[in-house]
């Protein structure tokens, strides 16, 4: 008879031999002992902003449906537009906790201030907010420094360019690598190194961004068009309200309930910013 620990082994070995990496989680069994609760709550208190497929009973979703992502969008709670300026739908010190993953890259800084602004209205008193999206400042330095391996299999878009410039360009202002569908602002390799070596970083960021056409967002949802760093996401955050503001990482919130392996942090962890802030 095969026991368990041989099939565990077997499991590994087969994983890894088709490229998977499988987690283990060390919270799921204690997940919900976490909650002070055993039912969702009517008023939402904690709250996954942009939750695509993200699904926990006690969780409320937030997400702006769209023909690109609804096969993500069948367990959204609540409907509301991002990239409006329009106030959430919660009461005034009324959530516990916000989530958000990979959803500011597609958000001009406009909307992204008011989704911390109004997230900080909504947030009680030591509410967290816990952000994460592609941490730019790695990738420039990946970028400048030559590695042609960072961005291995990471295209969400599926592109694959074997140019390193738009490879790297992708994951802040996806359309202007994407010739075949907007020839007419496609930026070359050249191009982008010219933009790249005549400014600082922070010039090079925003000259590029300023190139993609307005309404971009609703045209092309799946594509970024916009980028952050530490430094950039803690001056939006402090001018939104918030004075606490942490640099985290991989599943290490400092609230326990996100350091779930299974719900949080999954996407791109290599090529992640984690940060998070505290009213």
């Amino acid at each position: 008879m095969i026991s368990s620990k041989q099939i565990k082994i077997a499991t590994r070995k087969l994983s890894n031999t088709i490229g998977l990496h499988l987690i283990k989680s060390r919270y799921s069994r204690w997940q919900y002992e976490l909650y002070k609760i055993t039912d969702r709550p009517i008023a939402p208190c904690f709250v996954n902003l942009g939750a695509g497929t993200f699904y926990h009973p006690f969780w409320h979703n937030v997400d702006m449906p769209n023909t690109f992502y609804k096969h993500q969008q069948d367990k959204i709670h609540l409907s509301h537009d991002f990239s409006s300026l329009d106030k959430f739908p919660f009461e005034t010190e009324s959530v516990e906790i916000f989530y958000t993953s990979h959803v500011i890259e597609h958000l001009t800084d406009e909307a992204v201030v008011n989704m911390f602004k109004e997230a900080y209205r909504s947030l009680s008193k030591e509410g967290i907010i816990r952000i994460t999206c592609p941490d730019m400042q790695l990738q420039y330095d990946a970028y400048n420094g030559n590695d042609p391996h960072f961005w291995t299999n990471l295209s969400p878009w599926g592109r694959h360019s074997h140019e390193l410039a738009h490879r790297f360009v992708e994951n802040f202002a996806s359309c202007l690598c994407n010739k075949e569908r907007f020839p007419d602002i496609f930026l070359t390799k050249e191009e982008i190194n010219i933009c790249l070596k005549s400014m600082p970083m922070n010039e090079f960021f925003d000259s590029i961004i300023s190139k993609i056409p307005a309404g971009m967002n609703t045209d092309y949802p799946e594509g970024h068009i916009n980028w952050f760093t530490m430094e950039k996401l803690t001056d939006l955050l402090r001018s939104a309200g918030f004075n606490s503001i942490f640099r985290s990482g991989y599943l290490q919130s400092r609230k326990a309930i996100m350091r779930e392996p299974r719900l949080f942090d999954g996407t791109c962890p290599e090529l992640s910013l984690y940060i998070e802030a505290i009213k």
